[in-house]
């Protein structure tokens, strides 16, 4: 439980990433 746990969590921030730092480093090499 506690790996599922982890892992859902890894995800969530590397979506999270994915949204936030992609328009700004989009935005800053266009």
């Amino acid at each position: 439980m506690l790996v599922i746990k982890l892992v859902h969590h890894s995800f969530i921030c590397i979506v999270y990433n994915l949204i936030v730092i992609y328009p700004v480093y989009r935005l800053a090499y266009s």
